[in-house]
């Protein structure tokens, strides 16, 4: 018992030696790599369209993954739990999903690693997102509490677009031509017409995010030495607030599910050249 009651005696710490202290505080740290992983649905995964890389969530940071070197390459930093990622289609462009209240949709420049644009709009948490094939508009689906899908001119910071969309939905797919996106969810697919939403809109924007230049002159998906966690900072525009934007509301029509009905459908793609006229989804049954 007795050498029990001394293993448990405080220690007593020797002081630091003279300018220690103040040396530390200059060494810069830098996050090398991050253990696990808080993907667990399609929209928290994304693979770059033109490259290697692949991009998924880890609580408030997306990481940027080299598959071929089997290494995480870089990382985006939120402010709160990312819940989507999304790629444009050239790999330009990354968008990432906030969770909870007052939510942000984050935009970063892969070429700069600068976040170029921060969205406001979304009362909830963010389900899923995609970027239009010409990378202009920006689409972006509320959790069902939040339950709204909205489509940005996100380089104005402004929504052009919005509807109600009272299901949970799961995944979001553009058209190859850009005209429709689908959404589909449980007991839920649903085409949304592009056509139907007045261009007009987009010119009462009055908010429009400043430009500054990017602190990061390196390609965000080979990386940097360092690793530097890229965030609000790294050339950080102003966030964007379309509360008193005039938005034109969104067409949408529900498919023939048919036998399907009460299918939970867990992700969905357009398809592309020769199935240009096909959509694909997947149920959580298989």
């Amino acid at each position: 018992h007795h050498s029990m009651s001394a293993s448990l005696a405080p220690v007593k710490r020797r002081a630091p030696a003279k300018g220690a202290s103040a040396a530390l505080t200059r060494k810069k740290v830098t996050l090398e790599r991050i253990l696990g992983t808080t993907t667990t649905r399609n929209a928290a995964f994304c693979v770059h369209p033109k490259s290697e890389y692949v991009a998924y969530v880890a609580g408030c940071v997306v990481v940027i993954y080299n598959l071929k070197k089997n290494v995480q390459t870089r990382f985006f930093k939120g402010t709160k739990a990312i819940s989507f990622v999304c790629f444009n289609s050239t790999g330009k462009y990354l968008a990432a999903g906030e969770t909870g209240k007052q939510p942000g949709v984050l935009v970063w420049d892969t070429d700069t690693g600068a976040q170029v644009a921060e969205l406001k709009g979304h009362k909830f948490g963010l389900a899923c997102g995609a970027f239009a094939p010409n990378s202009k508009y920006l689409v972006t689906v509320g959790v069902q509490h939040d339950a709204t899908v909205m489509v940005w001119d996100w380089k104005a910071g402004a929504i052009v677009a919005a509807n109600r969309v009272s299901s949970e939905v799961h995944a979001i797919s553009f058209s190859e031509d850009g005209s429709y996106f689908v959404t589909v969810g449980v007991r839920h697919v649903r085409f949304w017409y592009m056509d139907s939403i007045n261009h007009s809109s987009s010119s009462t924007s009055s908010t429009q995010p400043s430009s500054t230049s990017p602190t990061h002159h390196h390609n965000m998906l080979s990386g940097s030495s360092d690793h530097a966690m890229s965030g609000a900072s790294d050339g950080a525009s102003s966030s964007s607030s379309s509360s008193s934007m005039k938005a034109s509301v969104i067409e949408g029509k529900s498919a023939l599910l048919q036998a399907h009905k009460d299918e939970i459908f867990v992700d969905v793609q357009c398809g592309v050249g020769e199935g240009a006229a096909y959509v694909f989804s997947i149920t959580s049954s298989g």
